[in-house]
């Protein structure tokens, strides 16, 4: 059985296909891992994420690579980022590209901490960076654009 702190999925980029330490095929961490090993051995070039503990409005889990569309309640601003794991701070972040922040420079990526906004922000999944380019590109235009 697994621990439900701790989830984990990687993307096959030669099969582009998503496997979840969580389904049948996994049912302990342990041969999760082999297969993430078995799939670099081969030269698939498997990408690991970790899920953030975190799910959006819809009960759907939250992973590193996810896009995700945030909405503040207060605000009712809304911004789509990707959700990262912030080195700099030890933290999962959605990372907003190119928002204007007011700061001297109009143009900055701006990464805020998922915890702090998952309390106080509406969000949903959309999809993710390796299943969806096309959604994770329009991202990049559409905050360029910003």
């Amino acid at each position: 059985m697994i621990n439900s702190r701790f989830k984990f999925r990687f993307w096959d980029s030669k099969d582009k296909e998503i496997f979840y330490s969580e389904i049948f095929r996994y049912k302990s961490l342990p041969k999760f891992f082999h297969g993430f090993d078995l799939a670099k051995k081969i030269g698939n070039k498997p990408i690991l994420m970790q899920w953030t503990g975190v799910q959006d409005n819809q009960g759907q889990d939250v992973y590193e690579g996810d896009i995700v569309k945030c909405i503040d309640p207060e605000t009712k601003n809304k911004k789509i980022g990707s959700v990262v794991f912030g080195k700099n701070n030890g933290s999962f972040c959605f990372h907003f590209a190119n928002i204007g922040t007011g700061i001297n420079t109009p143009i900055l990526n701006y990464i805020s901490s998922l915890m702090c906004l998952a309390p106080k922000s509406h969000f949903k999944v959309l999809g993710n960076i390796y299943q969806n380019p096309e959604l994770f590109q329009k991202l990049q235009e559409d905050n360029s654009n910003d």
